[in-house]
C-alpha cells in the first residue's frame, strides 16, 4: 500500500512540473531512498532486537558514485560544510569535505552504503564536537570513507560494547539523545556487502 502511494505521489510531481526533470528526478530518488530507508530500518530493527543481526532485504549489488551519495546525504542533512554553508545550516559542528579527484565508482548495496554512511556522519554530527573531517581517498584498489572529529571520543573500557544492540557510552547518554543501535546497524550493512 505505501509503495503504491509513493509511486501515485512520483506519478503527481512529473504531472505537475513538466519540463523540470532534474527536480523531479532528485525528488523521485529522495522518495525512493527514504521509502527504502523505512522499510530497511523497520526490517533491521526487528532483525536486530530478536538477535539475528541480519537484515532481511536482500543484498542488491549496483554500481555507485560514492562521493556523490555521501554529497547527497550530507546536504540532504544541511550539515554545515566549510565552502558551502548556508543559513539554513548555521548550528552543529563544520564538516570540513576532502574528496579525492577521479574516484572509482564503487560496487554495492545503495541502501546499506547509504544507511552506513547516515549513521556514522550522525555520529559525527552528535558526537563530534566543533569540527569533523569527512575524506574520501583512494587506498589501494578500494575507495575510503575516513570520518575525524573533536568530541567526546569513546573510553577504553566502552570500545568492546560499542557493537552491543542497544549500548550508549556514559558521555553519549550526556551529550545527545540516541537509540544504541547506530554503530550497529553501520557495521551489518557493511558486513552484509562482504
Amino acid at each position: 500500500m505505501a509503495r503504491d502511494t509513493i509511486e501515485g505521489s512520483m506519478q503527481k510531481l512529473e504531472e505537475s512540473a513538466p519540463g523540470d526533470d532534474d527536480i523531479i528526478a532528485e525528488t523521485k530518488l529522495r522518495i525512493r531512498d527514504s521509502y527504502a530507508d523505512f522499510k530497511g530500518n523497520t526490517r533491521a530493527l526487528k532483525g536486530l532486537t530478536e538477535g539475528s543481526g541480519t537484515f532481511e532485504q536482500p543484498v542488491e549489488i549496483s554500481d555507485i558514485d560514492f562521493p556523490e551519495l555521501v554529497l547527497r546525504y550530507m546536504s540532504g542533512q544541511k550539515f554545515r560544510v566549510e565552502g558551502q554553508s548556508t543559513a539554513d545550516s548555521e548550528t552543529g559542528p563544520l564538516f570540513t569535505l576532502d574528496v579525492e579527484e577521479g574516484l572509482p565508482r564503487v560496487l554495492a548495496d545503495r541502501y546499506r552504503l547509504r544507511k552506513a554512511i547516515m549513521e556514522l556522519l550522525l555520529n559525527a554530527y552528535k558526537y563530534g564536537g566543533k569540527n569533523v573531517s569527512v575524506e574520501l581517498k583512494r587506498s589501494g584498489g578500494e575507495v575510503v570513507l575516513t570520518i575525524r572529529d573533536s568530541g567526546i571520543g569513546i573510553s577504553a573500557e566502552d570500545i568492546s560494547r560499542i557493537y552491543d544492540p542497544g549500548f550508549r557510552a556514559e558521555a553519549a547518554e550526556r551529550t545527545a539523545s540516541g537509540s544504541g543501535f547506530g554503530l550497529l546497524y553501520a557495521r551489518e550493512s557493511i558486513g552484509l556487502m562482504g
